[in-house]
């Protein structure tokens, strides 16, 4: 991800928390309430289970719109690619479901 994606995410981040604080308070409950709920700190789907994917984020609507807002429609594509969704785990743990990637 390049600095100036980086910025633009951050800064839609960013009035996401001012403009919306009850919203991203009650979304960052209801992560924590995933997280317990998950078989492992990875968010395996349990042994015997032939699921091959795993969810690893949860954005809220109203960020996703401010994303579409603030980015380009590549980097738009950058961020939902697969590079782009383990970047965003990695670097924003709050939207990130599992405790480890």
């Amino acid at each position: 991800m390049n600095k100036a994606i980086e910025a633009k995410i951050e800064k839609a981040l960013a009035n996401y928390i001012k403009m919306f604080p009850d919203e991203a308070a009650a979304f960052m409950e209801q992560i924590k309430i995933k997280r317990k709920e998950q078989k492992d700190e990875f968010a395996s789907t349990g042994k015997g289970s032939h699921v091959a994917e795993r969810a690893i984020l949860d954005v809220p609507a109203t960020v996703d719109t401010m994303f579409s807002l603030a980015l380009t429609e590549d980097e738009l594509a950058l961020l939902r690619s697969d590079k782009g969704v383990r970047w965003m785990a990695k670097n924003y743990p709050i939207f990130r479901i599992p405790e480890k990637i």
